[in-house]
């Protein structure tokens, strides 16, 4: 099974996902969703700079899945 989430969000200047922010663009499948969801509330970025100085950036980024069911006879 394969599995593709688009998110959209905004990394703060700490380079932590910004509550109340994240937005799913697409995604094939709801448990999918709620994976990343989770995933982002303790993800930690490199905040963008601009001048030397960390600023805030919006984000989107794309997350893909991979379950592999199929026994292998050997």
């Amino acid at each position: 099974m394969h599995g593709l989430v688009i998110a959209e969000f905004v990394v703060d200047t700490a380079g932590k996902v910004e509550d109340g922010t994240v937005g799913i663009v697409s995604s094939t499948a709801p448990l999918f969703t709620e994976a990343v969801r989770v995933a982002l509330e303790s993800a930690a970025y490199v905040p963008a700079r601009k001048n030397g100085h960390a600023v805030r950036q919006l984000v989107q980024q794309p997350f893909e899945f991979t379950t592999d069911r199929q026994a292998r006879a050997h």
